[in-house]
Order: structure tokens, then sequence, then C-alpha cells
């Protein structure tokens, strides 16, 4: 008489899809801080270039928002 084992299961069928999961989110969260930093960068330094030029500065304060799908700035005075 021969005796049969269960088949080993693996549990990389649920592991794998979510790990991917995850990076993906882990990715898109570290790709919309450095669009943001680079935004505020980039604001800056243009109003300091205006500022520079005419006297009068771009915005006195900016705000950015819309995380996760869209970057929206607002700029006050």
């Amino acid at each position: 008489m021969t005796t049969q084992t269960a088949p080993r299961r693996t549990r990389w069928g649920l592991i794998i899809p979510w790990g991917l999961a995850a990076l993906l989110v882990i990715g898109w969260c570290a790709y919309w801080a450095v669009l943001r930093h680079e935004t505020l960068k980039a604001l800056n330094t243009w109003s300091q270039s205006q500022q520079q030029q005419s006297g009068t500065a771009g915005f006195s304060s900016a705000v950015v928002s819309g995380f996760p799908l869209r970057l929206e700035v607002k700029l006050k005075d």
C-alpha cells in the first residue's frame, strides 16, 4: 500500500500581488512627495527672481494639495 501526501501549498500567489501593490503605493507616494517638493522649489525660485527684477514678490505663501490624484497649488497674495 502506498500513501500519498497532499501537495504542499505555497502562499506566493498571495504574497507577490500584495507585495507589488504595496510597492506601487509606496512608489506613488514618494513620486508625489518629490513632485510637491520640486514644485515648491520652482515657485520659490520664480518668486525670488521676480522680486529681484521688479521689487515685488510673486506670492506670499503657497499651499500644495490634491494628493493622491492631482497636484493643486494655491498661491496667496
